[in-house]
């Protein structure tokens, strides 16, 4: 008596799994920079904003001090104006230095009694600034260009240009 072995002919090949696991990965590889560039556009947006904000709580200061104008970095943080701001890059407190150069993503530089031939500084290398200057003083926050290094965010339009 011959045994006859029923071949099973339910379920998948190994070669149709192999071409699934192929174009998920193709997919990934697709999607993943476009995620990390959106990541990257909400936290520059998240500068924009917060050196917005710093803007205006510099010139209800100034309006409150009878015109003065903040003289450094340390009297803006001693008036306790950037309590609220969180730098989007590190989710710690985001700091404002003195001078027109940050070390870090995020952080905001203060210049007081400072003028620009241009209101906006175009981005350096891997940074974008976001420059303005008001009347005594010039803020600048740093972000991440994500593609070109010539990116301009300027604080009354709020966005790229």
């Amino acid at each position: 008596m011959k045994c006859k072995f029923k071949r099973n002919t339910k379920g998948f090949t190994l070669i149709e799994l192999l071409v699934v696991v192929v174009i998920i990965g193709i997919l990934i590889t697709l999607a993943v920079p476009n995620l990390i560039g959106a990541q990257d556009r909400a936290k520059n947006a998240s500068v924009n904003a917060s050196t917005q904000a710093l803007r205006a709580n510099i010139l209800i200061a100034t309006v409150d001090m009878g015109g003065i104008v903040p003289k450094d970095s340390n009297e803006i943080i001693d008036l306790g104006l950037t309590k609220s701001l969180t730098n989007p890059f590190t989710n710690e407190p985001m700091m404002i230095v003195d001078g027109i150069e940050a070390d870090m993503a995020g952080d905001v530089c203060y210049q007081p009694d400072a003028t620009l031939a241009e209101p906006f500084i175009l981005g350096k290398s891997m940074e974008v600034q976001i420059q303005e200057t008001i009347g005594g003083f010039v803020l600048t926050g740093y972000g991440i260009v994500m593609g070109m290094p010539d990116v301009i965010i300027s604080l009354d339009g709020g966005g790229a240009q």
